[in-house]
């Protein structure tokens, strides 16, 4: 009986479910950048809930397990928090800024990794060119990066400009 109702609840919810792979991550900032990889802005998703700004939910490729001290070697699928995507301490220590050192160099070898796998795929070619032609250190000189950095492992992703939704490939 259970399983029949959890069966009709799915079917109700199918459409507003993620992908087999994929799940729903709060992403409260966005990089847009256009088709050759320059960076255009970083866009604010967030929105006020009470008192609380709340980013945006996106789907994204689920989520890589992490732990122990060789965590900086799982980065996720074309989204993560800024150690990653930026190569961005979350301090000033010399330890942290190893840590992101690597995770950087982590998610930049996925991204040229995918890359070379599709050559085809516009977007993710531009995400590669955002990192070979190091576009994304003018992400942390943008006024919103103020807010980004505030928040402790902000996550970001990417968007081409004009479009409306962000560049996942799973």
């Amino acid at each position: 009986m259970i399983l029949q109702a959890l069966a009709k609840y799915y079917e109700r919810k199918e459409n507003e479910l993620p992908p087999e792979g994929f799940e729903q991550k709060e992403i409260p900032f966005l990089i847009v950048i256009n088709q050759g990889g320059e960076f255009i802005n970083l866009q604010d998703t967030r929105t006020s809930s009470g008192k609380r700004l709340i980013g945006r939910r996106f789907i994204v490729p689920k989520e890589n397990a992490r732990s122990g001290k060789n965590a900086w070697q799982a980065s996720n699928l074309l989204w993560d928090h800024y150690g990653y995507v930026l190569g961005y301490p979350k301090s000033d220590t010399d330890k942290d800024k190893e840590m992101a050192k690597m995770q950087h160099g982590t998610f930049k070898a996925q991204v040229q990794t995918l890359a070379d796998a599709f050559p085809e795929d516009l977007e993710l070619q531009a995400v590669r060119l955002f990192y070979a032609c190091e576009h994304y250190k003018e992400v942390i000189e943008h006024p919103s990066w103020q807010d980004c950095k505030k928040i402790s492992g902000c996550n970001l992703s990417f968007q081409i400009s004009g479009e409306n939704r962000l560049i996942n490939h799973g």
